[in-house]
């Protein structure tokens, strides 16, 4: 009677064989099923100027830059929305703008009282004192709104635009930025 003898390397080659075909399998799914169809309908959207993927502390985030626009509350709510039917909640959202460097120090400015709030629940406060402080700064062309789930604020200098989203304490959902 012969003895079957255990062959490591066919044993070896299996595992690598089916380590390569399910990550293969994945990636076709994450680029195929997920990633690009979602790339395609944010980029359909007349305020997303590119749209980028990256991995941040285990999951997905969504760099989305955008174009300036007048209304990035409803902006923000469709690109979480076309986030949320492909992806769950298992993401997060960045959103990128066209700053320059007299937005960043007015946001600057003001950032405290946006976070504040956004625990607070100040926000007429918040709102009186952003004017002043931004008034006081030449800066004129501004909106921040608050929402249930998010405070928006919106800065404007001739061509130049920031955008911040600050997700209000307590709020579960999505993602911000």
């Amino acid at each position: 009677m012969s003895k079957k003898v255990f062959r490591w390397e066919y044993a070896v080659l299996s595992a690598i064989l089916t380590f390569a075909a399910l990550s293969l399998a994945y990636y076709s799914f994450d680029q195929l099923g997920i990633r690009r169809p979602l790339e395609r309908a944010l980029a359909a959207d007349p305020d997303v100027k590119r749209v980028d993927f990256e991995t941040r502390n285990g999951s997905m985030l969504l760099v989305i830059t955008l174009e300036k626009t007048a209304d990035l509350p409803a902006t923000y709510a469709r690109v979480l929305a076309l986030a949320k039917e492909k992806l769950g909640d298992s993401f997060e959202i960045e959103v990128k703008d066209g700053r320059n460097q007299r937005l960043d120090d007015a946001y600057y400015a003001v950032h405290h009282l946006v976070e504040e709030a956004s625990v607070r629940g100040n926000f007429g406060e918040m709102m009186e004192s952003c004017k002043d402080i931004l008034s006081g700064m030449g800066l004129e062309d501004y909106r921040i709104t608050v929402q249930k789930d998010y405070v928006f604020v919106q800065m404007f200098d001739g061509d130049a635009y920031l955008y911040e989203v600050a997700p209000i304490a307590g709020y579960r959902g999505g993602t911000g930025s």
